[in-house]
């Protein structure tokens, strides 16, 4: 879950720090007060495209910041380590976003620069955002199967599995890269042949010319 959402010059929103606790939480305000800001924010942490235009006026950058427990959620953590990122610490993960009014927006995760395309795999299902016309995560094949693997208790199994394909798959570009190697190696081998003089073949040249010259 969600604990602690942090929100830096984004839109109409200065500052602001949001804990989140177990259970239904409701943030409530009149019109304008920045609800839909918030979801903008948490929209960023999961790797929605950003843009300057959410920099608050008279700012150079915003920053939004998320702490996530992962105690529910083992399996991210093994995603974490899967897309070569700093590991999680305390069954935490942090993921911050800096978007800049010059287009030089960063991404971190756990403190180590990350891009676009992790973080987006990175956290596809740890939050689900149910808006209108929201896209809905259980139309995704990816989002059923890793409900299924975690109903049945599979991270583990999927994770061994996963490192012994990894496994197979190198062995096979190994022995397909052996393979043309090798069939190079024939291949000027062959060449060398055809052009070695053997002495007959010498004999018979030196003859061919003894008789041109008569």
């Amino acid at each position: 879950m969600l604990e602690t959402l942090r929100i830096r010059n984004l839109a109409v929103i200065d500052s602001a720090d949001i804990p989140f606790r177990p259970g239904l939480n409701i943030l409530s305000g009149e019109t304008g007060a920045g609800k839909s800001i918030v979801v903008e924010a948490i929209s960023l942490l999961l790797g929605s495209r950003a843009s300057s235009s959410l920099i608050r006026n008279g700012c150079d950058e915003a920053v939004v910041e998320g702490v996530f427990d992962l105690a529910a959620l083992p399996g991210i953590a093994g995603r974490v380590a899967e897309l070569g990122l700093s590991p999680v610490e305390d069954g935490r993960l942090l993921v911050k976003r800096t978007v800049h009014r010059a287009g030089r927006h960063r991404i971190t995760v756990n403190g180590e620069l990350a891009t676009l395309g992790n973080l987006q795999a990175l956290c596809l299902g740890l939050v689900d955002l149910c808006s209108q016309h929201e896209h809905q995560s259980l139309l995704r094949s990816s989002t059923r199967l890793e409900l299924l693997d975690r109903f049945g208790k599979l991270e583990e199994a999927r994770a061994s599995y996963r490192e012994s394909f990894e496994k197979v798959r190198k062995l096979k570009l190994e022995s397909e890269r052996l393979s043309q190697d090798e069939s190079a190696r024939l291949k000027r081998l062959e060449i060398g042949r055809a052009h070695v003089w053997t002495p007959v073949t010498f004999r018979n040249l030196v003859c061919r010319l003894l008789l041109e010259k008569k």
